[in-house]
């Protein structure tokens, strides 16, 4: 029976001096570290460190862990949880209030002059905790107000846009009497000429037009191409001239576009 007592109260020490180190040392310790991570906006860290806290014993109980992961969660935009923390920060120093406020009654009816000053100090930081979770849930309350206005700003602005899109498939050509559908669109069209008007309003005033001045100019691709073409090559041949023989070659590349005109 004296062993199994001196066993037991050995295990209890252990377990004290467990949560006294718990306490003292590594609360302290992961709580700094979350904040510091959060001043960083490491928020993934902090919130690493605000949740190895929250494992142990001690840190359920405590009122900074629950409102240090609360602020992470908000910053990280989990809002619904970082309620959650928030909310049971809030009742774990509502009971810290109500302890310090029954402790400080009792020492004031023994009569104790330092026990009192601590039980004021305990309940003055208490309110402080307090004010400052209250402060975060506001901040957490308007968050959460403009991420709602976000949404039904981005929800109609979908629906507009899809609206307009099945208007342009059932109305593909509105016309002037139908200006509330081509209006109602999120990004009206603006109007302007085809690539074919554009390279049939392209002139070149360099006097080779003439080979192609009974031609239609609203030219196929491929067309555009051979003309490009043959303008270089001509441009190329009248750099480096004739040739010893006289030979033109300007004007014979000039003769074999003219035929292959002629044949097409």
């Amino acid at each position: 029976s004296n062993k199994s007592s001196s066993s037991s109260t050995s295990h209890s020490q252990s377990q004290l001096q467990t949560q006294k180190i718990e306490e003292e040392i590594k609360l302290p310790v992961l709580l700094n570290l979350a904040l510091a991570a959060y001043k960083l906006g490491t928020y993934a860290k902090s919130h690493k460190f605000c949740d190895f806290a929250l494992d142990m014993e001690s840190g359920r109980q405590s009122v900074k862990a629950h409102f240090r992961r609360g602020s992470v969660r908000m910053m990280m935009g989990d809002y619904e949880d970082a309620e959650r923390d928030l909310d049971r920060a809030l009742t774990l120093s509502d009971g810290r209030i109500e302890r310090s406020e029954a402790g400080k009654e009792e020492e004031d009816g023994d009569d104790g002059e330092d026990g009192t000053e601590g039980g004021a100090e305990d309940a003055k930081e208490a309110r402080s905790e307090r004010a400052a979770i209250l402060r975060e849930k506001r901040k957490l309350s308007r968050l959460v107000h403009q991420a709602e206005k976000n949404r039904k700003l981005q929800k109609k602005a979908m629906e507009k846009l899809f609206r307009s899109a099945e208007d342009d498939r059932n109305n593909p050509t509105p016309n002037a009497g139908n200006a509330e559908g081509a209006a109602s669109s999120l990004y009206p069209e603006r109007k302007g000429p085809k690539p074919q008007q554009i390279i049939a309003a392209s002139r070149y005033n360099d006097g080779d037009d003439e080979l192609f001045a009974g031609e239609d100019r609203r030219l196929s691709c491929f067309g555009w191409y051979v003309r490009m073409m043959g303008r270089c090559a001509q441009k190329l041949l009248d750099v480096i001239g004739e040739d010893d023989e006289g030979g033109d070659y300007a004007a014979d590349i000039r003769r074999r576009l003219e035929e292959d005109k002629k044949d097409a």
